[in-house]
């Protein structure tokens, strides 16, 4: 039926009233997370979902397989056990399990889906997915939980509020990057998400075995910190506090009111698995560290400099790209990686900050060296690489990074590598212009806040635009480089 069609049967005083309640109830959903989690079954997460207003039927609940700035796919539904609807009476629902994609489909019922629950197998999940950096884990005295691995939604729905209650042991601290406190509430933690993207993209902490350092920072800032060997937790906060200063200075503001860095010190679960990858979230960050990243007396400073540069860098993408993104990264595809062509933007110019702001922390001409040879390190390795991939046009090396960005490491280290020498050679092109008055800085600032202003992915044709306006220079400058880079690289 053609949507004109219906008008008619709405006209009048009651035509407006319908039509204005049928907003306000779609206003008014929203969601309760309910998540337990108990040492009498360790492995097991219980999540409950339910619904402000019954949901009509059939819907859809769909688990994760894609990760914001994972590049990457993760079946998280294989590890989701004992999917069960109800609906408003608590009458159980017939379900069935898509023959392919991470969904349960539930049938008609006459009066709506009111409540999913299932459980979450925590041992298989962190057994099967060999990157710590995409894992949950469980331990005799710790739970850590990545939203997007543990957490689904119901389809249509991933826009309406959600409030999260945690459930733990009854002596256990309970912390939540969503609504972080200095000394945890013990057993439980509320908290609450302003869609289904906050939540995913947030993690629940608890445990006796969990520490947690509130920082003297502006804005606030947090660690929670869980160790399997011994660590100096008064370095770790040391390092991420100089770092997290250092970024937000850069910027000249925070998009968040607190930050929090998680940081996990992990035995091997097996010798497969990877640790060392780090994940950026929109105001927290996980770092998956090994044994041999513990602080002892006889940590070399080299190792702390290390540290603050994989802080810098995940913390500068809190502005990078979850403020100011290209095409693909959001609204985000939950199901497929989306293949996004500016994944040297997203990595690039993010890693380009982190060089700056190290650089800026030095003496002058200490800076200055550092920074050259930092960037030589990055025109040896994509010069490196084999001429499929040296040679290959940015924009279609970032698609294929889009779902393989750390799987083929080459493809992730040669766009953040072109991503990064691209914007230094936009800096100098703004400084030379402006007679070192303005740099790319400035321009990321702007940049920054016309991504908060609009909420809209930017266009790759307007990058130029959005760049050269706020420095004053010429958008055929700032073109001219882009599309050099973007065909092969320099002199290609």
């Amino acid at each position: 039926m053609k949507r004109e069609a219906l008008f008619p049967l709405l006209a009048g005083r009651a035509g407006i009233l319908i039509i204005f309640f049928a907003a306000f109830v779609s206003a008014q959903q929203s969601f309760l997370y309910s998540v337990s989690y108990s040492t009498d079954s360790p492995a097991r997460l219980k999540v409950s979902i339910s619904a402000a207003q019954p949901l009509k039927s059939p819907a859809a609940f769909v688990i994760p397989r894609a990760i914001p700035s994972g590049y990457g796919l993760q079946l998280y539904d294989r590890f989701v056990m004992n999917f069960r609807a109800y609906s408003p009476s608590g009458k159980a629902l017939a379900v069935v399990r898509a023959e392919d994609g991470p969904r349960w489909n539930v049938a008609d019922a006459e009066n709506g889906v009111s409540k999913v629950v299932y459980e979450v197998d925590l041992d298989r999940l962190e057994s099967e997915v060999l990157s710590a950096a995409d894992q949950s884990i469980a331990r005799s005295g710790y739970v850590g939980l990545l939203g997007y691995s543990v957490f689904g939604y119901i389809d249509g729905y991933q826009d309406h509020p959600i409030n999260l209650n945690v459930n733990g042991p009854e002596d256990w601290p309970v912390f939540t990057t969503l609504a972080p406190k200095y000394l945890p509430d013990k057993g439980r933690a509320e908290a609450s998400a302003a869609d289904f993207f906050e939540l995913a993209d947030s993690q629940v902490l608890m445990g006796p075995d969990l520490e947690i350092f509130r920082l003297d920072t502006k804005p606030a800032s947090f660690i929670a910190l869980y160790s399997e060997t011994e660590t100096n937790f008064s370095q770790h906060s040391t390092v991420f506090a100089r770092a997290f200063e250092k970024v937000v200075n850069y910027f000249g503001d925070a998009p968040f009111d607190f930050y929090t860095a998680h940081i996990q010190i992990l035995k091997p679960k097996s010798e497969l698995h990877r640790y060392g990858f780090s994940m950026e979230h929109s105001k927290s960050g996980t770092f998956y560290l090994g044994l041999d990243r513990a602080y002892t007396k006889e940590t070399p400073e080299a190792e702390f400099v290390r540290d603050e540069l994989n802080f810098i860098h995940h913390i500068a993408h809190s502005w990078i790209p979850k403020k100011v993104y290209g095409k693909g990264y959001l609204p985000f595809t939950w199901e497929l990686p989306p293949l996004i062509d500016t994944v040297w933007f997203n990595e690039g110019f993010a890693r380009f900050a982190m060089i700056e702001i190290r650089a800026d922390s030095m003496p002058a001409d200490e800076g200055k060296a550092w920074r050259e040879r930092y960037l030589s390190s990055l025109r040896e390795y994509v010069e490196s690489q084999p001429a499929f991939i040296r040679d290959m046009p940015l924009q279609e090396l970032s698609r294929i990074g889009s779902v393989m960005y750390s799987e083929d490491f080459r493809t992730g280290r040669t766009l953040f590598s072109k991503g990064a020498l691209m914007a230094d050679e936009i800096d100098r092109l703004i400084r030379e212009r402006t007679n070192g008055k303005k740099r790319l800085r400035d321009s990321l600032r702007a940049m920054v806040n016309w991504g908060v202003e609009n909420k809209r992915p930017f266009a790759l044709e307007e990058l130029p635009g959005l760049i050269a306006k706020p420095v004053g220079v010429k958008e055929s400058d700032v073109r001219e480089v882009m599309e050099r880079w973007l065909a092969t690289g320099p002199g290609r």
